[in-house]
């Protein structure tokens, strides 16, 4: 399965060291912010208003690059909104200037070029944490605070997602969510790919640890939805959205994936805020989002494809006079809410509660043999969670190590949907990160797995065996050219795309 790439799909369509003044912001004034946390930004494009770092009334308020990009990471002290050593705002790789113009571009190409952000020119602060290949190698969990605490910022939009294989922590990103929404920041995320991943059925969009239920889950409106993402919140257009490119200062670009359905969703939430702080009305995280899913427009698709529906402009204009009145459309299809209310929202609560917290929470599933190299990978439900076996063992520097995990597949007509791989990872800890992340196996369905390694350091590695969409028992054996030690705890596991969820 890839990891830490993007999923985006671009067709070039046209080419053509001080800190700003504090913005007014949700707790002192009426001028909305978008905090797009992503790939940076090209704030030269025409879709921006930028008068460089020493300017205080120009549309971007906040600018940090939480990667490595310019030298060791670093995050922002507490009140800083500026990067003094990247005084201007950057992007290496595209994505994030693509986003942040879907957000709150100014709309300066008419719609055949660009599609329109439905809060144009509204405030920007701008989080770096994903590097020039895609990878989120900066602090996610700290750009949220940051957005929160020093940016203030009303709206915040993360167009990626990240896995690892046990569910514990990962920059605490799911904790620092919580607090946003503690903090009455709404927060929108893409729903992520899902089973469009290459190489394996991936996982569900749900199973990102950014769909928790303390976010707007965007997933894609168009037919491609269908194989691209499972069970969101509402849907945005997905497909051929035409967006800022980072290349030049007036060139745009076609882009495909729920990355850029979920910035159009946090634009639309900018408004109704701002409209709502217009009319002297109040607007928490929780209206935000009921006002949003109770405007989405109902289509033939099944809930657990297009959760409430569909966000569009004929949807969100009614959206904004309700805003504005401080009231809510008739109720939605019961069905579409009880899905998403009830399974969807059930979901993402499975992961970011019951899952999340490391020991607390393991889960031993019946039929995994935890002391022994030989056991049953048992079925995989709800469809898309993974069961894994872990195993640790102890090498020295510069041994090779060859790994051969072998399965008997149950019922050949099931072969191309389930699927074992494995993971070794440095250490032994309950949870990893990709740094962590030492060598892999991700063969096609019913095809084994085989990996040789060389370490360059000493110590103990733990193989983490994955069961996918398991839906009859699965016997492995696993042999090695190291002794392996079992360990005593057999997991549910997540992997999902690590990296920009494009």
């Amino acid at each position: 399965m890839p990891a830490r790439v993007l999923a985006v799909a671009l067709s070039v369509l046209c080419v053509a060291a001080t800190q700003p003044a504090s913005a007014d912001n949700r707790f002192g004034g009426r001028d909305v912010i978008v905090a797009v946390l992503d790939t940076g930004l090209n704030p030269l494009h025409q879709e921006f208003d930028y008068r460089g770092p020493s300017s205080d009334d120009d549309q971007i308020v906040a600018w940090w690059d939480f990667t490595e990009a310019k030298g060791a990471k670093r995050n922002p002290a507490p009140g800083r909104l500026w990067d003094d050593r990247a005084p201007d705002p950057f992007d290496d790789n595209g994505h994030g200037t693509a986003t942040a113009s879907l957000a709150a571009g100014r709309n300066a190409a008419p719609f055949a070029v660009k599609e329109p952000s439905f809060a144009p020119g509204t405030q920007l602060a701008i989080g770096k944490v994903g590097n020039k290949g895609g990878s989120i190698s900066g602090d996610a969990a700290a750009a949220v605070r940051w957005a929160v605490d020093t940016v203030k910022a009303d709206v915040i939009n993360m167009s990626f997602g990240h896995s690892y294989p046990f569910p514990s922590v990962w920059d605490d990103t799911d904790e620092a969510l919580a607090y946003a929404r503690r903090a009455g920041v709404t927060v929108v995320v893409a729903n992520g790919n899902g089973f469009g991943n290459a190489g394996g059925p991936g996982a569900p969009g749900w199973a990102s640890p950014n769909s928790t239920s303390d976010v707007i889950s965007v997933g894609a409106s168009d037919v491609f939805g269908v194989i691209t993402h499972t069970d969101p919140e509402v849907v945005a257009k997905f497909f051929g959205v035409k967006a800022a490119g980072h290349n030049c200062n007036a060139c745009y670009a076609g882009a495909t994936g729920t990355s850029f359905s979920a910035p159009l969703v946090a634009g639309m939430a900018a408004k109704l805020i701002d409209t709502a702080l217009a009319a002297g009305r109040p607007s928490t995280p929780q209206a935000v989002e009921t006002l949003l899913k109770w405007s989405a427009r109902d289509t033939l698709y099944p809930p657990s494809m297009e959760g409430y529906g569909v966000l569009d402009a004929a949807s969100f204009a009614p959206a904004v006079q309700h805003a504005a009145a401080g009231t809510l459309p008739s109720s939605p299809n019961p069905v579409n809410a009880l899905y998403v209310e009830q399974v969807a929202n059930g979901l993402r609560e499975h992961w970011s509660t019951t899952l999340d917290g490391g020991a607390r929470h393991r889960i031993h599933p019946a039929g995994i043999a935890a002391d022994t190299p030989e056991g049953v990978i048992g079925t995989s439900l709800p469809a898309g969670l993974a069961e894994a076996e872990r195993h640790e063992f102890a090498l020295a520097p510069g041994s090779t190590v060859t790994i051969d995990v072998g399965y008997g597949p149950g019922d050949p007509t099931l072969k191309d949907v389930q699927d074992i791989d494995f993971y070794v990872y440095s250490g032994n800890a309950e949870s990893f990160t990709a740094e962590d992340l030492v060598v892999k196996s991700a063969n096609e369905a019913g095809e084994a797995e085989k990996m040789s390694f060389t370490t360059t350091e000493g110590g103990t590695y733990t193989l983490v065996v994955v069961g996918w969409m398991i839906v009859a028992d699965q016997p492995y054996t696993l042999s090695s050219s190291v002794a392996m030690q079992p360990s005593l705890d057999a997991m549910y596991v997540v992997v999902s795309d690590q990296g920009l969820v494009g």
